[in-house]
């Protein structure tokens, strides 16, 4: 099982930095925290009783399980953040217009003066 733990959270590692944003310090983050949330569970379940007795196809399935869904929550939260930013983007362009603008667009005329 250690094998398996130290080649998923390297596979991890990998997708994660990949899946992220093109700049090191971001990529660095989100691999460092799918490794964690990969590991970590990981080598809690390689000390259960029922995961050590299991056959080494089970091993390699809860790798996998565990991998996608570290994988997963980092990459939910990398977008959450992409989100959040956006949105504050829109609203501090939506502060600088001015009322006066939008009603004056919104009473121009739209087709050609009769």
């Amino acid at each position: 099982m250690t094998w398996r733990l130290m080649a998923c959270s390297g596979v991890v590692f990998l997708v994660a930095s990949v899946l992220a944003p093109p700049d090191v310090i971001t990529q660095l983050t989100l691999g460092i925290g799918a490794v964690l949330l990969c590991a970590v569970p990981l080598w809690f379940l390689a000390r259960c009783g029922f995961v050590q007795s299991a056959s080494p196809a089970v091993h390699t399935l809860l790798c996998v399980l565990v991998a996608l869904v570290a994988v997963l929550t980092v990459h939910c939260y990398q977008l959450r953040m992409s989100v959040r930013s956006r949105n504050q983007n829109i609203e501090e362009l939506w502060d600088r217009l001015e009322v006066s603008e939008v009603v004056a667009d919104v009473n121009a005329p739209s087709g050609p003066a009769r």
